[in-house]
């Protein structure tokens, strides 16, 4: 018989009588609670993933006014002049936050590359930022230098952030 003190009148009142045969080493949570819990646990993690380095979400620049703010202001037209021309050497077409004021705290920016047939562009790095390669017409051979001095000539999946890496712009066939 139970008396007033004793831990079984608190568990029994705790635990419905039909779970009182589902704990698994002294615990009250099937196998099915764990593994939701830990679930559970394990994607509030993940949702708290993202890009640490970014500055803010919009900055307003100090000579313009709230009001003065249109879609010609989050309107880049620079990249315009970089279809039909003929590639004789390398060009590079940028729109970061000085050619383009809206990208201001967004730690982005959109860079065209035009290789002539054969050209080189030196190895670099990315110390904040991340790639994406488009390649319109042609060949782009990509390697990665990482921070062992080895080179990879495989196609990278994902570039560390501070890895080098080069590009070179095979002739047409």
């Amino acid at each position: 018989m139970a008396q007033a003190g004793d831990p079984d009148i608190l568990i029994d009142s705790i635990v419905p009588e039909n779970r009182t045969g589902d704990t698994i080493d002294g615990n009250f949570f099937t196998f099915t609670d764990q593994i939701f819990v830990w679930s559970v646990i394990a994607r509030s993690w993940m949702a708290q993933a993202g890009d640490l380095d970014i500055l803010t979400d919009f900055i307003v620049p100090e000579n313009r006014i709230g009001d003065t703010l249109d879609g010609n202001f989050f309107t880049f037209t620079g990249m315009r002049e970089i279809f039909g021309s003929v590639i004789i050497s390398f060009k590079l077409t940028k729109a970061s936050k000085a050619e383009f004021p809206a990208l201001d705290g967004q730690c982005t920016s959109l860079v065209v590359l035009q290789f002539p047939g054969a050209g080189v562009n030196p190895p670099y790095t990315h110390p904040r930022a991340s790639e994406l390669f488009l390649v319109v017409h042609g060949i782009l051979e990509v390697g990665l230098l990482d921070s062992s001095n080895k080179l990879s000539l495989d196609p990278p999946l994902s570039l560390s952030q501070n890895g080098a890496e080069y590009s070179l712009a095979c002739p047409e066939l």
